[in-house]
């Protein structure tokens, strides 16, 4: 047995009893035997079943052995059995006729079966090999095609899923856009009443400030979700200091500690860090906050540690603590523990979620501990960055505001934003001039020059706020102050008006923000007053 339990067949085909019995006698012990008294009949012997070799024999009434190798040679399904000639013909010429015709050996007459048997074992190995590196060769063929076909399989739903994407960016910038109008005048028509109403309804304004805060955060936690699964934001790292950058993230959220009656530290540093920052902002925003929230005694503490030549940001809690197990589940969208009830007042369940997805966008690791009852802490990785010097550090000096009443060119398409912006820029104590688009701003202008110019971005008839406020400008002077207050959420779009040399304000605006924005660019000095000649 040459292969395993596989014994191949040899046809011995010779018209002398004799030799049959030789041949047959020296082979079955390791192979399977058939024999065959004439060409035909080897022929119809093979045309039965295939076998693995032949002994041939020259010489045979009727059809000789060259003329069958010949036919079996002429046969795609036969040409490849080997073919040994087992003949009495000695000459030179009778064998180099035998392997002409594709005999792989010949053997002469009288023969030695020690011979016959040790030149079959080699050519049944060389057929075998043969036959095992064409199988071989055609599973690599179907494989080759397996591969070709899954690649283009591969290929089109990789653009079914750009598509997709596609569709799913244009669907949440055009959404983004029109739910955060409405929020937008809704926000500040809230702060204006707060602003006006008697101190027995101060409560209910409260609640009335606190639902649209509650809606406006829903609004963009889901809309930043669903862009950062998207693969819409692209982040843009930079290197800056953590010590200015904990200070503005503790700025924000100590008040909200405060009134907890919580203990709030931000411990200094004089590391830095190479990343988004605005990302990373939001990212350890939304870990504040939790902390925070879920944080009745005791204290919050922000952090920075050096440990295996990387820098951890940590966020520390004495709150309740998360359950063993239970640290993964945290992150889901909607998966808030001990919150069966769904109080808002502990959020919407998104928080922890946006900070996964942003994390996965700047490449970052989150690591979380926790024992219930004593608190958490949560550590963000952030590659560390390499500070300019003091001297250029301190070349910038500090802007110094002005608050004074100006003149405010504003630009909006929606009736009902454009009412609310005008009515918040008057309460802001602000003159403004107001129109649909930047013709009427033009002609309502009357050639007096604003100090600044607020444009929403998107307007009817497919122009930009940008386009509109460069027209202003080429009338009145490329000094003005410009601001573009937009819905949009597309980092192509805002990174567009940035280049542009222009301030952005996303809706919705809050007043204080728009208050804030206004000083600055207030700052700058008011224009010639009227239009350039």
């Amino acid at each position: 047995m040459l292969n395993g339990n596989y014994r191949p067949l040899i046809l011995i085909v010779d018209d002398a009893p004799t030799n049959i019995q030789v041949l047959a006698e020296t082979l079955r012990a390791d192979y399977r035997v058939k024999v065959a008294t004439s060409g035909q009949a080897a022929l119809d012997v093979i045309a039965d079943g295939r076998p693995d070799l032949i002994l041939l024999d020259v010489m045979m009434a009727g059809m000789d052995g060259y003329e069958v190798c010949r036919r079996l040679k002429a046969n795609p399904d036969t040409e490849g059995i080997p073919v040994i000639f087992v003949t009495a013909r000695r000459s030179a010429q009778d064998e180099e006729q035998g392997l002409r015709l594709g005999a792989v050996d010949y053997i002469t007459k009288p023969f030695h079966p020690a011979i016959v048997k040790a030149r079959v074992k080699n050519h049944i190995k060389l057929s075998l090999a043969a036959a095992a590196l064409r199988e071989h060769k055609e599973r690599l063929k179907l494989s080759v095609a397996e591969l070709a076909r899954a690649k283009m399989q591969a290929d089109t739903a990789k653009a079914e899923a750009e598509r997709a994407n596609a569709t799913k960016s244009r669907f949440l910038a055009a959404a983004s856009h029109d739910l955060r109008q409405p929020l937008h005048a809704l926000d500040i028509y809230v702060r204006l009443v707060a602003a006006s109403v008697p101190p027995d309804s101060a409560g209910l304004v409260d609640k009335m400030k606190q639902c649209s805060d509650n809606l406006s955060a829903l609004l963009n936690d889901l809309l930043d979700l669903s862009r950062l699964d998207a693969g819409a934001i692209k982040p843009q790292a930079s290197v800056f200091p953590l010590s200015e950058f904990l200070d503005q993230i503790a700025a924000i959220h100590e008040p909200a500690a405060e009134q907890k009656g919580l203990l709030f530290r931000v411990a200094r540093t004089t590391l830095a860090a190479e990343t988004d920052r605005q990302l990373l902002r939001q990212l350890l925003a939304n870990l504040v906050a939790n902390a925070i929230r879920y944080t009745e005694r005791g204290a919050v503490l922000i952090g920075v540690r050096r440990r295996g030549g990387k820098l951890w940001i940590e966020v520390w809690d004495t709150g309740v603590g998360i359950p063993a197990g239970k640290c993964e589940e945290i992150f889901e969208p909607f998966h808030q523990l001990g919150n069966p009830a769904r109080d808002q007042e502990q959020g919407c369940g998104l928080g922890l979620a946006l900070v996964r997805s942003l994390a996965k966008a700047l490449g970052l690791e989150i690591r979380v501990a926790s024992r219930p009852g004593r608190g958490s802490l949560f550590a963000v990785e952030v590659p560390r960055g390499a500070l300019a010097t003091a001297a250029t550090a301190a070349a910038a000096p500090a802007r110094v505001t002005e608050r004074r009443q100006l003149r405010v060119a504003l630009v909006e398409d929606q009736a009902i934003g454009r009412h609310a912006m005008t009515a918040g820029l008057q309460h802001l104590g602000h003159e403004v001039v107001a129109a649909a688009d930047v013709v009427g701003l033009m002609a309502a202008l009357n050639g007096i020059a604003p100090d600044v110019i607020v444009a929403d971005y998107r307007l009817k008839g497919g122009s930009i706020g940008s386009d509109a406020i460069a027209i202003v400008r080429k009338c009145y002077g490329d000094g003005i102050a410009a601001v573009v207050v937009t819905g949009e959420t597309d980092p192509g779009v805002v990174k567009s008006i940035v280049d542009g040399g222009l301030r952005v304000l996303h809706k919705p605006v809050q007043l204080d923000a728009l208050k804030t924005c206004l000083e600055e660019l207030g700052a700058a000095g008011r224009p010639d007053a009227e239009a350039k000649p």
